[in-house]
Order: structure tokens, then C-alpha cells, then sequence
């Protein structure tokens, strides 16, 4: 299954907006039906380095993999809805723009827009 041109686009578009808009240690992913695969196993690693348990962690992958799915650094903003890249800056939260947490901060679970 392959997306039409234009999605692919503005697919590419919101990643790079959102990229642009943290630090660049930062894990960003935007998942459209072709990487899904990839991003169960580098979900579930992002989640548990920012301190989920392993359970949540799994549920974050698997709910990682719906698509339009806005993922930063292991955290769910936003699943299920198209965005723009406008609407994509606005879901950040400071975790994800440079004053996040430490990497060995506890984390409350997953974050769902």
C-alpha cells in the first residue's frame, strides 16, 4: 500500500517542521504505513529510556503504529489525525523542545493529543 504523492508530502513536511523545532538528540517519528514495522522496536526503546515500565512501553509501540501517529522521544502526541506542520509545532510539550527531563527522570506514562 503506498500513499498518493500529496500525503507522502505533507507527511515529510510535519516531520521536518517538528525535527526542526527540538534538539537534535531528540527521536522524532511520524508514522504513515510504511514504517510502522521499524517503529514497534524503536518505540518500545525510546519509552523505557525515558522511563516507562516495560507494559506501558509495549503499549506505546503498539499504539505507535496507527497511522498519523506523532511520536517525540517516545511520547504519543497525537494518533489518528492528519497534521500540518502548524498543528504538529503546537502538540510539543517542553519535554520534547530542549527542556525536557533528564534521561533518567521518572516518566507518567504515555501522552495521547
Amino acid at each position: 500500500m503506498t500513499a498518493p504523492a500529496g500525503e507522502r508530502r505533507q507527511v515529510a513536511d510535519v516531520l521536518a517542521a517538528v525535527r526542526a523545532a527540538v534538539p537534535g538528540d531528540v527521536d522524532v517519528q511520524l508514522v504513515d504505513p510504511r514504517n510502522s514495522l521499524y517503529l514497534l522496536p524503536t518505540v518500545y526503546r525510546a519509552a523505557r529510556r525515558n522511563g516507562t515500565g516495560p507494559l506501558a512501553a509495549c503499549r506505546v509501540a503498539v499504539l505507535a503504529t496507527t497511522p498519523w501517529t506523532l511520536i517525540v522521544d517516545g511520547r504519543i502526541l497525537s494518533r489518528s489525525r492528519p497534521l500540518t506542520p502548524a498543528t504538529a509545532r503546537t502538540l510539543l510539550t517542553p519535554e520534547c523542545d530542549g527542556s525536557r527531563q533528564p534521561r533518567d527522570a521518572p516518566n507518567d506514562g504515555p501522552r495521547v493529543a
